[in-house]
């Protein structure tokens, strides 16, 4: 036998190591997987017709664009503080879309900066409209600069429960607007491949993994004349 036997509290932390390195190695090896079938399914209907909607947009295709019709809720109209385009500070115009069928969604209805005055932003049009919207996934949480929530219209996060409570509706799905507009930019950008920085994660855990078993090895490691290397 070429190795000594470790100590129990060593091997149990030893094994406690690799299995969580494991783990998280195998955690984001399977984020990088699907932020890939999430970017080839973008790049797969981007080109695509808008499809006239025959079904609960919650059960519709993430990334294909559906032409829709209904009426906006005008008190869930908000603004989402800090959100860059480009190099450019500004707001996320959001608001609620409630369709024919009765179901809610949260529509990104686009960007303006910041300094743009408060009487120029444009509020959601009343009576019953027809657009276009490109399903996208759910997304609560973004950069938070200020610890004041929410002030008025503006928003600091995207609390999906304060949010439903204060429209009075369940969100079914998530949107956004794809329809021109002379003050919203509505350029949305790709989804986030972000596919190699988690394949680069992964392999740094299994190199601590692999690193740890080398370390035990070489620490329990016996001469061939019996002697501890």
């Amino acid at each position: 036998m070429l190795l000594r036997r470790p100590h129990p509290l060593v091997l149990s932390i030893t094994l406690l190591f690799l299995g969580a390195t494991l783990l998280l190695a195998n955690w984001q090896y399977q984020k990088g997987k699907a932020r890939m079938r999430s970017g080839e399914a973008y790049q797969h209907v981007l080109n695509d017709k808008p499809l006239p909607l025959n079904m609960e947009l919650a059960r519709a295709e993430v990334w294909r664009a559906y032409v829709v019709t209904g009426h906006w809720l005008q008190s869930g109209a908000i603004l989402l503080d800090n959100q860059m385009h480009g190099e450019l500070p500004g707001y996320l115009a959001i608001a609620p879309f409630q369709l024919a069928n009765g179901k809610v969604v949260l529509v990104k209805r686009g960007w303006i900066p910041r300094d743009l005055p408060a009487t120029a932003i444009p509020q959601p049009a009343t009576g019953l409209q027809t657009i276009t919207l490109r399903v996208v996934p759910f997304k609560f949480r973004y950069l938070a600069l200020s610890n004041e929530q929410i002030a008025g219209q503006v928003w600091q996060n995207l609390d999906r429960v304060a949010y439903e409570r204060m429209i009075g509706h369940s969100l079914d799905a998530c949107a956004e607007q794809l329809d021109s507009d002379r003050v919203l930019t509505r350029d949305w950008m790709p989804p986030d491949d972000g596919a190699f920085k988690n394949f680069s994660y992964a392999g740094q855990w299994l190199l601590f993994a692999v690193v740890a078993l080398i370390l035990f090895v070489r620490s329990h490691w016996k001469q061939k004349d019996g002697t501890d290397r």
